[in-house]
């Protein structure tokens, strides 16, 4: 009696075993017996009849089984559904699309695997409503050309040989470049890319974009370290002291009943200044001086533009 419930336990391990299996597989019956000779725990051989009867009970539990040209079976439906709402169904369209143009062959073919498993699991109207929705808004990852793909290479070998480099970009239309400084780090930010370096000389990080460098290439000289954060703090008051969100390299120095004084560490010196003129005057940049006068030129050209 004993031996009988050990053989049934084990037929059922290798049944769901093989739901598993040909959930995630195409599989000819040589396929599937390899398969189960791999996993038995009693080294069992199996014959083409012992599989097809296994077959049998998948199709016995209501699970439709198909056969390929080239005798692969795989699992076409499944009794056992998914409950997904219209916005997960949407979510998932619009991976669908997004991975036609993922560049990494291994990377697509996972996730198109992934998406068929999901839609065995859709009931008949949700398979029908994934497949007739139509995504207008899908943002194209970029396409990087062969000589960006060249410059974040030779940016990120950069970075860790902890070298300086000379950068060559467009600061304008008519105007070209040139810069000593350290490699920071690179920003990837709504789909375009950003070199983060440090220029010591100023006492700043500056980020600049891909699409605006020209070449970058490496000096004798070693940096100090791979970064150097400028340690800017500003004060806010009023209704932006209260409802004011640090950011993730902000923390908060001395508060008063009045204002608040909040001290970053590393940010990109123009998208800083830019960030806090939008507060008018509920923000005032305490230290470094420079920040200072840079914050307040930048101002004065505003105001030229409307004279």
């Amino acid at each position: 009696m004993k031996n009988r419930k050990s053989a049934a336990s084990f037929a059922s391990y290798r049944l769901f075993k093989l739901l598993l299996f040909l959930s995630e597989h195409k599989a000819t019956v040589k396929d599937i017996i390899s398969y189960l000779e791999d996993i038995d725990p009693e080294s069992k051989t199996y014959s083409h009849i012992t599989i097809y009867k296994y077959l049998n009970s998948l199709k016995a539990m209501n699970i439709v089984l198909e056969r390929d040209n080239e005798n692969q079976y795989f699992i076409e439906n499944i009794p056992f559904k998914l409950n997904l709402s219209k916005s997960a169904l949407s979510s998932l369209k619009y991976l669908s699309e997004y991975s036609k143009y993922i560049e990494e062959e291994r990377v697509k073919k996972d996730i198109k695997n992934i998406l068929l498993i999901i839609q065995r699991h859709l009931n008949e109207k949700q398979y029908k409503y994934f497949n007739e929705l139509n995504i207008n808004d899908i943002k194209l990852p970029r396409i990087y050309s062969e000589n960006e793909k060249e410059l974040i290479k030779n940016f990120e070998k950069f970075i860790k040989l902890d070298s300086k480099i000379c950068v060559s970009f467009k600061e304008n239309r008519n105007t070209i470049k040139r810069i000593i400084v350290t490699p920071v780090d690179i920003e990837y930010k709504e789909n375009n890319v950003y070199f983060i370096v440090s220029d010591i000389t100023k006492a700043q990080n500056i980020s600049i974009e891909l699409e605006k460098i020209i070449e970058i290439e490496q000096t004798p000289q070693k940096s100090i370290k791979n970064t150097i954060p400028i340690t800017v703090i500003f004060k806010i008051k009023g209704r932006l002291k209260n409802r004011y969100i640090l950011k993730k390299y902000e923390k908060y120095g001395e508060i008063t009943e009045t204002e608040a004084f909040v001290i970053n560490r590393g940010e990109d010196k123009d998208k800083l200044i830019k960030r806090l003129i939008g507060y008018t005057n509920l923000c005032e940049i305490v230290s470094p001086q420079a920040y200072k006068n840079d914050m307040i030129e930048e101002l004065d050209t505003m105001l030229k533009n409307y004279e």
